[in-house]
């Protein structure tokens, strides 16, 4: 057990520990270290306090057995790479103070069926659902203004997506590879698609594009081969 009065768990304090199954962090700790918890591949069950505010970089990378986790509605950061390779995570609720949802957060998440996310958010970073392929629908919050490099990069099971209304950016292959994709709306705020962005939507039927659009880059929808 991890004794009481301890504020912060430190940089790489759990790394490879892996025969740890379950651990309870006590109340007090604020702060989750980088890759505190890293590659302890066998980590089932854990407790997180109501206190915590920070969770850092790689905290539970590569922590293929978690299959949820409840975060703390105290937490207001949450680093990089957090539930990388978490591949047994299935649903996940981030809590209402989070403003950011950090590069590749969720990356290779391929169980994730269900995230909610809050209305703080405003940036969502580069690769942070990539390659999530259980993840049938997502709602993303109208405060976020840009999609970012690869974000829903190999999301095979979206079939919808509504894009937010103050969207004005949708970077380099933001939805590429997103196979089940049947359609998608592009609101009137986006003024730019990057490069492949719809590349290798195999199932995607029919797109609505507003008049305000002044740059369609290259490979935009290139192998979209239903497309009509």
């Amino acid at each position: 057990d991890i004794p009481k009065g301890i504020t912060s768990l430190n940089k790489n304090l759990f790394y490879k520990c892996t025969q740890l199954k379950s651990i309870t962090i006590p109340e007090g700790v604020k702060e989750l270290g980088i890759s505190v918890f890293e590659e302890c591949s066998s980590l089932e069950t854990i407790i997180l306090p109501e206190g915590l505010v920070l969770i850092n970089d790689k905290a539970f990378y590569h922590c293929y057995n978690i299959q949820s986790i409840f975060i703390p509605e105290s937490v207001r950061t949450i680093g990089d790479f957090v539930f990388h390779s978490c591949s047994n995570l299935q649903s996940i609720v981030l809590p209402k103070g989070v403003t950011r949802i950090g590069e590749e957060l969720f990356n290779t998440c391929s169980r994730l069926q269900s995230i909610t996310i809050p209305e703080s958010v405003n940036d969502i970073s580069n690769n942070a659902f990539q390659s999530c392929s259980s993840l049938p629908s997502i709602i993303i919050p109208e405060s976020v203004t840009i999609f970012k490099n690869y974000v829903f990069y190999q999301c095979s099971s979206l079939q919808s997506f509504t894009i937010p209304s103050k969207v004005e950016t949708i970077e380099i292959g933001a939805f590429q590879s997103c196979s089940s994709l049947q359609s998608i709306i592009i609101p009137k705020s986006v003024t730019t698609i990057g490069i492949s962005v719809f590349k290798s939507c195999v199932s995607l039927l029919s797109i609505a594009i507003s008049g305000n659009l002044k740059i369609i880059s290259e490979f935009a929808f290139n192998d979209c081969i239903n497309l009509q």
